[in-house]
C-alpha cells in the first residue's frame, strides 16, 4: 500500500481463498485517505446467466474432482498452478 497515492484506491479482485486479509497498519489507511474495495471480477447479473447457461448445457465449466482424501493434493494443485477452474471436494 506504500506506492499508492493519497486518496488512492487499492481493489483486491478475486480473493478465492476465503481467508481473511490483515491490514498490518490501519493508521497508514487513514492517515493517507485510502478506500479499499473488491470485486469478485463479475456482476450478479452475470453470475446468474453463466449458472442458466451450465444449467442449460451450452457451455461447460472446467474443474476437477477430489475425494475428501485427496485435499491436500487439491491445495497443493491450485497453489502450484496445477489446477485449470475449480477444485469439488466430494466427501
Amino acid at each position: 500500500m506504500l506506492s499508492l497515492r493519497e486518496r488512492g484506491t487499492l481493489v483486491l479482485i478475486g480473493n478465492i481463498t476465503g481467508e481473511p486479509i490483515a491490514l498490518e497498519r490501519p493508521a497508514f489507511i487513514v492517515m493517507r485517505e485510502l478506500k479499499i474495495t473488491g470485486t469478485a471480477a463479475y456482476t450478479k447479473r452475470e453470475f446468474e446467466e453463466a449458472i442458466k447457461l451450465i444449467g442449460e448445457g451450452a457451455i461447460r465449466p472446467f474443474y476437477r474432482t477430489y475425494r475428501l482424501d485427496q485435499i491436500n493434493e487439491a491445495y497443493e494443485d491450485a497453489l502450484n498452478g496445477r489446477l485449470v477452474g475449480r477444485a469439488v471436494i466430494k466427501p
